[in-house]
């Protein structure tokens, strides 16, 4: 014969179950919005997608028609992309050479600039 142990659920254990997911759920939780945005150039529709960490706004994305936007966790511009450019604001870190058109910026050994002819 076989046996069966049940573990009975009481209402004090399923309490404990939501609390200890309430505070993992506080601890991370991650957003999708949908709407119109007040853009730094325009009211534009769009989508952001982002997260808070312990109740705190971290950093999150906006896109629109007419641009992609990096934010930082108070809302400033860290870059964006529009009209078939990238805007960055601050410096770029570039691990491993930096191609431009028909210009290689190669790291390798020191610095240099090469044509690609």
């Amino acid at each position: 014969s076989k046996e069966i142990l049940v573990q009975q659920t009481t209402t004090e254990n399923i309490q404990e179950n939501m609390k200890d997911l309430e505070e993992f759920k506080s601890s991370f939780e991650g957003y999708i919005r949908i709407g119109k945005f007040e853009d730094n150039e325009e009211n534009a529709m769009g989508i952001e997608v982002g997260q808070s960490t312990n109740g705190e706004q971290t950093m999150r994305s906006r896109f629109t028609a007419q641009r992609l936007v990096f934010l930082d966790a108070s809302g400033q511009e860290l870059g964006y992309f529009k009209g078939g450019f990238l805007y960055v604001k601050g410096s770029i870190q570039v691990d491993g050479n930096l191609r431009m058109r028909r210009y290689t910026l190669d790291n390798s050994h020191g610095l240099a600039l090469k044509f690609n002819g």
